[in-house]
């Protein structure tokens, strides 16, 4: 919490939680319902199990409507490779992920949780990345079979509003 700090102090636009994200009973009520909000998670839903994730989007939407969340995702099979054990370095093996989706399942998955979700694709950002490194990302997402396996994935999501 005093890392994000730095960058974010709290304020009454900002407002940080020392909780589990899902002990919900402990963080939902300390969000204003009277104001719109929005919300980020970065790098926590390929840490949680899919009924998890399915049950907080659930929670959100129903205690939220109209709130934005924008996060990322894993795809499925990085999901499936870091679960038998990724050695990322010789000393270091990833934790469990236990949960990915490929992109092009990403919102049947959304709408089957929440009905009515809007979901909005966000494009990996290329504008800094030079040379041939930025000609071939923009194949890879030019390419529909391609763009469906890529590692992870940044989604915006806006819960109906009742």
């Amino acid at each position: 919490m005093r890392a994000r700090e730095k960058f974010i102090q709290p304020d009454e636009t900002h407002l940080h939680v020392a909780a589990s994200v899902l002990d919900m009973d402990a963080w939902m009520p300390l969000v204003p319902k009277e104001r719109p909000v929005y919300f980020t998670a970065q790098g926590l839903f390929m840490y949680l199990e899919e009924e998890a994730n399915k049950k907080l989007f659930q929670q959100m939407a129903d205690n939220y409507p109209g709130a934005t969340l924008q996060f990322d995702w894993f795809a499925a099979w990085l999901s499936n490779r870091i679960m038998k054990g990724f050695k990322l370095t010789k000393d270091y093996t990833t934790p469990k992920m236990p949960f990915g989706v490929n992109k092009n399942n990403a919102k049947c998955l959304l709408e089957s949780s929440v009905p009515r979700i809007e979901v909005e694709k966000i494009a990996w950002p290329t504008e800094n990345v030079e040379g041939l490194l930025r000609w071939i990302m923009h194949i890879f997402m030019a390419t529909p079979i391609l763009k469906n396996y890529q590692p992870g994935f940044v989604l915006r999501v806006k819960f109906p509003s009742e």
